[in-house]
């Protein structure tokens, strides 16, 4: 892992506006017009038609029907240690895990988690959880146009 300033420690960091919880433009790291899709938006996703098939040699989940459709690669992800999570270690199968921009406070433990899709392939079967994971984790971002 080679970070954007060139070393190589996790960065576990996070922001916490004035307004935090709420997500701010401060915490997006989208392109211009783009932005992370909210929980909701993500729920709406994990209820349309899937398949898993690969791309390019890479294995993931399309959403959708023809032109409408999304492709999500499985992959390895970070814990909010660094510690790297291969794609079967943590579920028992190829997975994905994508962040919503919505948070997730539970007054108690997880005060600086946030909502994600996570998706995974068991055996021929399909499993998706919105889950939640803390801010500092290396999960995938797939932004979507404002």
């Amino acid at each position: 892992m080679i970070a954007s300033d060139g070393s190589t420690i996790w960065d576990n960091s996070y922001s916490q506006s004035s307004n935090w919880p709420a997500w701010t433009s401060i915490d997006d790291p989208s392109p211009i017009g783009w932005r992370v899709p909210s929980y909701e938006e993500l729920q709406k996703l994990s209820a349309a038609p899937h398949k898993w098939t690969r791309i390019n040699g890479i294995k993931g989940l399309k959403f959708g029907l023809d032109e409408n459709s999304i492709f999500l690669p499985t992959g390895s992800w970070r814990n909010e240690s660094g510690q790297l999570v291969s794609t079967t270690s943590d579920m028992g199968g190829d997975c994905g895990k994508y962040w919503s921009s919505t948070y997730y406070v539970d007054g108690y433990y997880y005060t600086n988690a946030a909502r994600a899709l996570s998706f995974i392939e068991s055996g021929e079967g399909y499993h998706q959880e919105n889950q939640f994971y803390f801010r500092a984790s290396g999960i995938y971002i797939r932004c979507v146009a404002k």
